[in-house]
């Protein structure tokens, strides 16, 4: 029987051919029709027939295909059935020709098809394989509940006995499954188990009857009830039916939404992280399908050094400095506003500081933090007191461009400034005098300049001659003395086109110089000598602004790390995307691949600690940490000590008790019996029996508990049950289970392994130590699993060694029946087992085998049957053998999340549910493994999985034992730990963290681009609406109040109240309140506005205007007290941010007609107000 059907264009044959010969050599048996026959009903019954009765579809996609007739019926057909569909793209496919059901699936491209394609072939047969179970099981029972459909519902064809349970079992664990089921599936079970249910009560009745004469009318009566009841039951069965169906279209609707997103969000991910990130979520929401979770980690992931976004500055931020003393940053922008920024928090505070309404360009801070400076474009300085917000001096320094530098020296008393045009200001505090230096005057050309932080020197970027406005000749770099303004040395700079950035370490050692060229280079400031020559490894794809160079450079703390941009604060647009590189100054390498800003262009970035770094740009900063290699896993060195609880057994405990020697030491979960293995205790009477001697100890009590011993010549490996009453001993004679306290032994005999050797094959040393069982033990105990095998020699070509063929193999122990049976439907060509595991609910177990390559295998344990099968891709497989990698699986207690962890220290993330891969690997230190000859043959113990209390995370612990022997433990723990790797397994803490690093919510333009038959939403419910959509509706409002639809102005702004309601207490928060606030009161919604005047307020209490706009609001509502408060309040903020005059004039007007009991409110006043629209 046939198991894929091929639909393709008669012009896609020759590769149609390709792909059927490939299929069939992998042992599958694909139908095709090779005729080029015109559509006919009864050609079209033979082509339906095909596609109900095989479990793939396969549509070749090309520029021929989209177009045809014939495949576009055929997919339809598919699709009506619920088909596996299965894309595959050759080249010149039309996206936008593709019918919308497949745009949502994962495609498979064959991009080259003359010449490779082995990659994309095996793609396919691993996506044809993932699952197989399922999706056979979906084609046998739609063939069968089509032909009982065709056949009018006969009920000779309903399913009964074993394969109605089976099907019943198949239709319960259909959640996320693709397909899905199919209605007429569901109808066709059910009316399967309505009929069983009749049988069995007519059986009963029948029964009944036969006692008629002894039982009198009784079991007509009870006939006749259970007729009722069967009727009753009937009705209650259709009605959930058509819950069931309804339910199911709702889920197969939100899984098709779920993977449109995730579809989006992938095609966004390297080149807009944060709507890749948005999209995400937003798939998340739809349904948590499995292409959604791992596209959800991958955008997590794609840039693990991405801490948080956050809005704040209404416009470009051009400037950033940290506080030297406390958590605080600094950012000033083109609104005139300073605003303070907690560093560890990565959020805003409610601080600001005033200059006026023109842009400022730079800030500083004093060293002792207590002191900030800003300046402007127009050349003004403000100082203020940081504590107390109080001004200490503004110095206006006309005709010198605007401030591009602010540093404090002298005892934070005199202020170096370099300004755009080439002059250094010196400013004093005490006396207010102002001295300045035209450094143009001094150096021809010159393009750039910059103070040291310690105020000790002075560098100038020139050109020795200047051709035109593009050429330079011979750029150099001159060092001068502050104090002396004498010209120290000059440094020849390397570049061959014009300096664009200079900059000074902080210590003032290092001097940095970066130019159109993108050359970047460090001299020792004092000797001259070159430590640092690199140049930005600029390419189309990570340079896609306009600003030629690098136009901007900082150095962290210590000066050991540079980072570079083409971006600055002068002529970059929002979409000059701008790439940072950072170096290693020390190692003279960059630190990683360039981090790319996809929300706007880089104005500035500053270091405000060793690894940690904030980047400004389009009223956003980005705060980023270089040290970060993974967002939700994270690894720590341990601590000789600190070690989990359950870890804990003092092996000078064994000593006192009189174990002189232990090969193994079991401990029972979560309890505090440890089981001690020695199987070297000789029999006294006949040497040449061994025995395995078992010491049951009771950690807290320190006693033995139990000693037994089981004649075995080898012990292989033992375990306790998860909810440790049961206890499972392997041997090369069988296997013994027993209760926790050594009673109530019980066995089998069974041989696990078979052919131990040693292989040695040329150079490789490949030792094959037996087949390393391993036990998994169910949670209700009625199972055991032992993994084993076998080597078969064969013989290879004469000097080429011997070669062997490995057979894994399969123990399922029944403990209730005492009873083995040997699996022998094992994968082929899938390696040794090593490990195994129980799913929570114990329906399903895994194997996780290893070999050439490895993977993990789910099992179904009532089947006895291989479901699926995932292949792992290690970070080491190209470096063998330390591909050769063991692998540990944990499966959280909830189920949810599978886990596996490597002797390379990576981790890896299923989702057991859909049996598919979440995120990528995450990789901690597995260099160390794949570069280190040593690593191969390190001996690490089995590592130990750690769920913290609220099922957030899991830690696993690793041992190295490197030249350790339980045989000679003295004074040694047990806890001889290494390393813990903690990974996320919480959807939420992945929302979470998505959420801060997005730092916002979906724009205007991109909502109704990506959906728009939807109504905007909150996707993060604690950041607010974003400001473009407040924008857009209260341009809606606006043209509803302009044709006198003042239900619909209301409607609007009810609207918008009801999305900015949140727990956010951001910036962009406040602003939105107030633009809504402001334009509701103008519009005639004051009453739905005024909490959001309130709120507003209370955000930002030292907001002027956010006064000003509650005033209005209050006066309106009659509030004349509150009123005059508010306005007054605008007025003395007026005075220290330098706002217009008449605007304060006004004010007083009003407050004055309040003051006499008038409204200054009325219609034409309020008319007034109004924006021009």
């Amino acid at each position: 029987m046939s198991d894929i059907f091929i639909s393709y264009s008669r012009k896609d044959i020759a590769f149609a051919h390709i792909l059927h010969d490939e299929l069939k050599n992998h042992g599958f048996n694909p139908w095709i029709d090779w005729e080029d026959i015109p559509p006919s009903s009864e050609w079209l019954n033979e082509i339906f027939g095909a596609i109900e009765k095989t479990d793939i579809f396969l549509i070749i996609l090309s520029s021929k295909s989209t177009k045809s007739k014939v495949c576009n019926i055929e997919i339809e057909h598919a699709i009506k059935n619920h088909k596996r569909i299965i894309p595959i793209a050759l080249p010149g496919v039309n996206e936008k020709e593709v019918k919308s059901e497949i745009k949502t699936l994962n495609w498979i491209f064959f991009d080259d098809i003359e010449k490779e394609i082995s990659g994309p072939l095996k793609k396919l047969l691993d996506t044809i394989n993932t699952d197989l179970e399922w999706v056979k099981n979906h084609t046998r029972f739609q063939v069968k509940a089509l032909e009982w459909g065709q056949k009018k519902k006969d009920q000779s064809l309903l399913l009964r006995g074993s394969d109605l349970i089976a099907a019943e079992n198949w239709q319960a664990n259909s959640a996320e499954k693709i397909p899905g089921i199919t209605n007429i599936q569901n109808e066709y079970i059910q009316q399967s188990r309505r009929k069983s249910t009749k049988q069995l009560i007519t059986s009963l009745c029948l029964m009944g009857i036969s006692l008629l004469a002894i039982a009198g009318v009784t079991i007509w009566a009870l006939y006749q009830k259970n007729q009722i009841t069967i009727e009753s039951n009937t009705r209650a069965t259709a009605e959930s039916i058509a819950i069931i169906e309804r339910n199911e279209a709702q889920k197969q609707t939100s899984i098709t939404l779920s993977n449109l997103s995730a579809l989006q969000a992938e095609k966004n991910l390297n080149t807009d992280l944060t709507l890749s990130s948005l999209l995400s979520v937003e798939a998340i929401k739809y349904y948590p399908t499995s292409s959604a979770l791992n596209i959800l980690v991958q955008a997590l992931e794609n840039e693990p050094r991405l801490l948080a976004s956050e809005y704040g500055q209404s416009m470009w931020i051009n400037s950033l400095s940290a506080n030297p003393r406390k958590n605080q940053i600094a950012s000033s922008g083109v609104d005139g506003i300073v605003r303070i920024w907690d560093s560890q928090e990565m959020a805003i505070t409610s601080n600001s500081f005033y200059g006026n309404s023109e842009s400022i360009l730079s800030t500083g801070f004093s060293s002792d933090g207590s002191k900030l400076a800003a300046g402007n474009y127009i050349g003004e300085v403000f100082v203020w007191d940081f504590w107390t917000q109080e001004t200490i001096a503004t110095f206006q320094i006309p005709d010198v461009g605007g401030i591009n530098q602010i540093v404090f020296f002298e005892n934070d008393q005199k202020i170096a400034v370099q300004s755009t045009s080439n002059f250094l200001i010196l400013l004093d505090l005490k006396n207010m005098q102002t001295e300045i230096i035209d450094f143009n005057d001094l150096v021809p050309n010159l393009s750039t300049m910059s103070i040291s932080e310690n105020c000790e020197f002075i560098a100038t970027g020139s050109c020795t001659e200047m051709i035109d406005d593009d050429t330079c000749i011979m750029p150099l770099v001159l060092v001068w003395d502050l104090h002396t303004k004498d010209f120290i040395d000059v440094r020849y700079s390397g570049q061959t086109k014009k300096i664009t950035s200079l900059v000074f370490s902080f210590d003032g050692k290092k001097l940095a110089s970066g130019g159109e060229d993108y050359h970047v280079m460090i001299w020792d400031t004092l000797s001259g000598v070159t430590v640092f020559d690199q140049y930005a490894p600029i390419t189309t794809d990570n340079m896609v602004g306009k600003i030629p160079g690098i136009r901007k450079l900082v150095f962290n703390p210590s000066g050991n790390l540079l980072a570079g941009t083409n971006g600055n604060n002068q002529g970059v647009m929002a979409k000059d995307y701008t790439p940072i590189f950072i170096w290693n100054v020390n190692s003279n390498d960059l630190l990683g691949k360039p981090i790319i800003t996809t929300e706007s262009a880089v104005h500035t970035l500053i270091f405000y600690d060793e690894t940690k770094m904030a980047v400004g740009g389009l009223g956003e900063i980005t705060f980023w940490d270089f040290s970060k290699t993974s967002v939700l896993g994270n690894s720590e060195e341990l601590t000789y000590g600190v070690v989990p609880e359950k870890l804990k057994f003092n092996l000078m405990l064994l000593d006192s008790l009189g174990i002189i020697y232990a090969t193994d030491i079991i401990n029972q979960p979560n309890g505090n019996i440890y089981a001690i293995v020695n199987p070297r205790t000789i029999n006294k009477v006949d040497q040449t029996t061994t025995e395995i001697k078992i010491s049951f100890i009771d950690s807290e009590k320190k006693k033995i508990t139990q000693n037994f011993a089981i004649p075995s010549n080898r012990y292989i490996a033992s375990k306790f049950s998860e909810n440790g009453d049961l206890f499972v001993i392997l041997t090369e004679d069988g296997i013994f289970w027993m209760n926790s306290d050594g009673t109530e032994i019980h066995s089998l005999t069974m041989e696990a392994c078979e052919g131990e050797r040693a292989i040695e094959d040329g150079n490789l040393n490949l030792f094959l130590d037996d087949c390393r069982p391993d036990i998994a033990i169910s949670p209700n105990n009625d199972f055991v699993i032992i993994s084993g095998g076998a080597y078969e020699d064969f013989t290879m070509e004469e000097g080429s060694g011997i070669g062997y063929s490995y057979y894994p193999k399969l123990f399922i122990i029944e403990t209730q029946k005492e009873q083995v049976e040997n699996i022998n439907n094992v994968p082929p060509g899938t390696g040794p087992i090593e490990r195994l595991a129980f799913s929570p609910d114990g329906k399903t177990f895994i194997s996780v085998y290893k070999f050439i390559s490895d993977g993990v295998i789910f099992w179904d344990i009532y089947s006895k049957k291989a479901i699926t099968s995932l292949p792992i891709k290690s970070y080491c497989e190209d470096k063998w053998p330390f591909q050769y990698l063991h692998w540990y699986p944990y499966f959280t207690k909830d189920g949810k999340r599978l886990i596996l962890g490597s002797t390379d220290t990576s981790m890896i993330m299923i989702d057991p549910i859909s049996r598919s891969f979440i995120g990528p690997v995450f990789a901690f230190d597995s260099s160390q493994l794949c570069d280190s000859d040593e690593g191969y043959y390190r001996d690490i113990y089995d590592p130990l999985f750690v769920e913290d209390e609220n099922g957030k995370s899991v830690s696993m612990y690793t041992f190295d034992l490197n030249g350790y022997d339980y045989g000679s433990y003295e004074n040694n723990d047990i806890d001889l730990f290494k390393s813990r790797y903690s990974l996320s397994v919480e959807l939420e803490d992945w929302i979470n963290h998505t959420c801060i690093r997005a730092g916002r919510n979906f724009s205007y333009l991109e909502w109704f681009k990506y959906f728009p038959e939807e109504e905007y939403r909150r996707t993060c419910p604690d950041l607010p609406i974003h400001p473009s959509f407040v924008d857009h509706m209260i341009l809606n409002a606006i043209d509803n109040f302009k044709t006198e639809d003042f239900e619909g102005v209301n409607s609007i702004f009810e609207k918008l109240v009801e999305l900015q309601v949140s727990g956010s207490s951001s910036n962009i928060s406040a602003a939105n309140d107030n633009n809504i606030c402001y334009s509701g009161i103008l519009f005639g919604a004051q009453n739905i506005v005024f909490p959001l005047c309130e709120r507003a307020v209370e955000m930002n209490p030292e907001n002027g205007a956010f006064h000003d706009s509650r005033g209005i609001a209050r006066a309106i509502a009659g509030d004349f007290q509150g009123a005059i408060e508010d306005f007054q309040f605008f007025i003395n903020w007026s005075k220290t941010t330098q706002h217009q005059t008449d605007l304060v004039r006004e004010r007083q007007d009003w407050i004055e007609k309040l003051k006499n009991g008038i409204n200054p409110f009325d219609a034409e006043q309020i008319k007034l107000l109004r924006p021009e629209y």
